[in-house]
């Protein structure tokens, strides 16, 4: 079969190695500003410090998820990096959904920046952080 080279495992993996890189550039290009702490945390909006830090971190998955394609002799390398990446991202679910997504006041519960949005952010956000488990845990090396 002429097509098994591209797997939907290993284009799962290209997929979100793109996906990261760019979240990583929005996160380092200060122009943009439409990273995880500029568009879903009002209150730490201006705080390009940590924006930067979760950019630099966003490439770094991302190269991570792009190198399995390449390497060839240690799976448990690629596995340890992917591993890397999910916690990286269950990390961020809990800090966008939770930690800044939940508001909790004496006027009862209410959700930033509304209950619909906050369902489908966090629910895309599982499905990103399912696509990496499929990843981590089908290293494909032939």
């Amino acid at each position: 079969m002429g097509f098994r080279f591209f797997s939907s495992v290993k284009f799962l993996r290209i997929a979100l190695g793109i996906f990261f890189l760019v979240l990583g550039f929005y996160g380092i290009s200060q122009s943009i500003n439409e990273g995880i702490f500029g568009l879903n945390n009002p209150v730490h909006k201006d705080n390009q410090t940590i924006e930067i830090i979760f950019g630099i971190i966003e490439l770094l998955c991302g190269f991570l998820l792009l190198s399995g394609l390449f390497v060839f002799g240690s799976s448990s390398a690629v596995h340890l990096g992917g591993l890397i990446v999910l916690i990286f991202w269950l990390a961020r679910i809990v800090l966008q959904s939770f930690i800044w997504g939940i508001i909790i006041s004496d006027r009862g519960i209410s959700f930033r920046p509304n209950i619909y949005q906050w369902i489908l952010t966090f629910v895309t956000s599982l499905l990103i952080a399912s696509a990496i488990n499929v990843v981590v845990n089908r290293y494909d090396n032939r």
